[in-house]
């Protein structure tokens, strides 16, 4: 690493859903995506509950760490004391399935204007002129708007590294 400090935020979330949207940003973009899948979860709650995740934000981007189960109906053994110590100190405890998005591909994000337990961000497609909203919401009482105040400054300090790389300052020095 090149000797700079990689601020990383941490947040937990109920994994909404993700819906493809026609434009890159915009707050009306974004709501009208959270309202479509907030509007499909309301009909499909009873089959699908909220996927607990964590969000991981940093200066290269946006790491989703989803915490649901593969296979529901299995019932989950029960660990002995030993293993539950080995997991906490390997590090180990409390995988789940990740999925990283590059700041360079994040194109928008915010939390909504009247309720601001949801929060969501509008991704590039890396190959493709393609465009996805991915929908969270906070825990009863919590607002969303310190995940998007992270996320600003995680998109800050991406531009200024990307700024110093572009255009690095020479000293000059004249005779």
């Amino acid at each position: 690493m090149n000797g700079k400090r990689m601020y990383i935020n941490r947040f937990h979330l109920k994994f909404l859903g993700s819906v493809e949207v026609p434009s890159h940003k915009g707050n009306d973009t974004l709501c009208k995506a959270m309202q479509k899948v907030v509007t499909a979860r309301h009909v499909s709650v009873e089959i699908y509950c909220p996927a607990p995740c964590q969000l991981e934000i940093s200066d290269k981007g946006i790491r989703m760490i989803d915490y649901t189960k593969e296979n529901k109906n299995v019932i989950p053994k029960k660990d002995s004391m030993r293993k539950k110590v080995g997991k906490l100190l390997s590090g180990k405890q409390k995988q789940g399935k990740t999925h990283f998005f590059s700041l360079k591909n994040v194109s928008f994000c915010g939390y909504h204007p009247a309720n601001d337990r949801y929060f969501g961000f509008i991704t590039k497609h890396p190959s493709e002129t393609r465009y996805a909203c991915h929908v969270f919401v906070t825990d009863e009482g919590e607002s969303a708007k310190p995940i998007a105040t992270a996320l600003g400054f995680a998109f800050q300090r991406f531009y200024d590294e990307f700024i110093e790389f572009t255009n690095p300052t020479e000293d000059i020095y004249m005779e």
